[in-house]
């Protein structure tokens, strides 16, 4: 029983990890899509304001982009702090509970953990694609 509570402080860490990480890469995504949908704005603006005909910046892509980070970050965080707190209770109760029912959480929380991990992935490509675009519109 208590070789499950190095599994559960590890997967606590884990977890912390990934919704930092996560958190961390979706803020700096949002503001390069931002940035990068000022720059269009301001070319188009300029352009219009020199009498040059152009075609308004179509920026769906880039706010498609942004709604994704929005929903995978929540979804990212709220795996992880279920998570984590269940990986406190397996700590708090390791002594308390039944063994099957022991098992029974600690292949949920991996469960858990997987999904997270998978979320995690999503938002990692979504966010360096958006730095991508990003870095395209830079001078």
């Amino acid at each position: 029983m208590s070789a499950l509570i190095p599994f559960a402080q590890a997967a606590i860490t884990v977890q912390g990890l990934l919704v930092s990480i996560g958190s961390l890469m979706t803020v700096n995504a949002m503001r390069a899509l931002s940035q990068s949908q000022e720059k269009e704005w301001e070319i188009f603006l300029s352009a219009k304001e020199k009498g040059i005909p152009m075609v308004e910046p179509k920026l769906g892509r880039l706010e498609q982009s942004k709604k994704f980070l929005r929903i995978f970050w929540g979804i990212n965080a709220l795996l992880g702090i279920i998570g984590m707190m269940l990986n406190f209770g397996l700590i708090i109760m390791t002594s308390e509970i039944t063994v099957g029912n022991l098992y029974l959480l600690v292949e949920f929380i991996w469960f858990l953990l997987l999904l997270q991990l998978l979320v995690f992935v999503g938002l990692s490509l979504e966010a360096f694609w958006a730095l991508g675009i990003w870095l395209k519109k830079l001078p």
